[in-house]
């Protein structure tokens, strides 16, 4: 019975108004808020994710930072194909190994 009612309701209603009193309900006007608000959060994120990254990486940080700023999401997708491929921590410490290594060699050949 209940549902005949609304069925009657709805056919003398203009349908357009449906929508429209939908799209301006409180929950889509809060939920559209709330996803424009993650997309800011995930943003600032990334922005300071890409400068300090391009920091350890021994690039530009502040010119990757300003990158990411001025360019949301694209300009840290550009950082992540261009970032240098180790941290300077772990270059630094393949030189060390490198050159013991090499050292080591040197003094353990045998000589003619």
């Amino acid at each position: 019975m209940r549902t005949a009612q609304n069925a009657l309701l709805l056919q003398g209603s203009d349908p357009f108004q449906v929508i429209s009193n939908f799209l301006d309900s409180p929950i889509l006007r809060i939920s559209g808020q709330l996803v424009v608000l993650l997309f800011v959060v995930v943003w600032i994120a990334l922005v300071y994710w890409t400068y300090t990254d391009a920091g350890r990486r021994g690039a530009t940080s502040v010119l990757w930072g300003i990158v990411a700023v001025v360019f949301p999401y694209v300009g840290t997708l550009i950082y992540l194909i261009v970032r240098p491929p180790e941290y300077l921590d772990e270059s630094r410490e393949r030189e060390l190994e490198t050159a013991v290594l090499e050292r080591e060699l040197r003094n353990n050949t045998l000589l003619c």
